[in-house]
């Protein structure tokens, strides 16, 4: 039964085809697919409001889905019979799993949505654009490809959706909650790498151990860190600001966004 699973789930030689590369014709057409259905979705819960919060738990319920079954599947995907220990929920994108079930299902943690919200656009555009081990050698149909779009694909709408809706309004003046977090997230991520390095065994969660990004100064990557995912906040912040005048300027009755409720 394991080579049945293995046949299904193990990666594909890409060959000159069907290999997916950085900004490729595979990669822009996930990357279409994630944007044009989130999109799809977006109009429709403006157009019914009553199906919001609908689809925001569908998508959080998938999230979490497609990240527990990836634990079970893990094995069937190479000859060792292992698991990968990397997906243990200390990288950016892979913490924001637990975080947008406790924002969604749990009323207080209401406070906590706002930074969830826009780190869920910030690290899953980090993947999305640039998807490490699911980039080069193997096809774009291969599992490891189709869970990390998928996975992160659900988180980017999670994000977007509640930015688009109005479930959550972005205020200059609330942005230290993101840092506030982001200084959590990092220390949560320090705890990972000291608890599961050891040997030849070495993790770099959240990249601030300094050995993904050999050129930086070793003590100073959690500051960089730090200020380049800042700095995507304030983009997004940014961005944000801009659409809302833009779309209230021309009064459309969708207004995009609501007033946060």
């Amino acid at each position: 039964m394991f080579d049945f699973w293995h046949a299904l789930f193990r990666d594909y030689d890409g060959g000159n085809v069907w290999e997916i590369k950085l900004f490729n014709m595979w990669h822009f057409l996930y990357i279409i697919l994630i944007f044009g259905l989130t999109a799809l979705i977006t109009r429709r819960g403006l157009v019914k409001k009553e199906k919001q919060t609908s689809w925001l738990n569908r998508i959080a319920g998938a999230l979490a889905a497609f990240y527990l079954l990836d634990f079970m599947i893990q094995p069937f995907m190479t000859d060792s019979f292992s698991m990968n220990i990397d997906k243990l929920p200390f990288h950016i994108c892979i913490v924001m799993c637990p975080f947008v079930l406790l924002v969604q299902f749990c009323k207080k943690a209401h406070f906590l949505k706002m930074p969830v919200a826009v780190f869920s656009l910030v690290a899953s555009l980090m993947y999305i654009t640039y998807p490490g081990t699911a980039l080069g050698g193997i096809t774009f149909y291969s599992y490891r490809v189709v869970q990390t779009f998928v996975y992160h694909g659900l988180l980017f709408a999670f994000g977007f959706l509640n930015l688009a809706w109005g479930v959550v309004e972005l205020r200059w003046s609330k942005i230290w909650h993101c840092a506030v977090m982001l200084v959590c997230l990092e220390l949560w991520a320090a705890l990972g790498n000291f608890s599961y390095n050891h040997g030849d065994v070495h993790y770099d969660w959240l990249f601030i151990t300094g050995s993904t990004y050999p050129f930086i100064p070793k003590t100073l990557m959690p500051v960089v860190v730090f200020a380049a995912i800042m700095l995507m906040v304030v983009i997004i912040f940014a961005l944000y600001y801009l659409v809302r005048h833009l779309i209230n300027k021309k009064k459309d009755p969708l207004s995009f966004p609501a007033k946060a409720k």
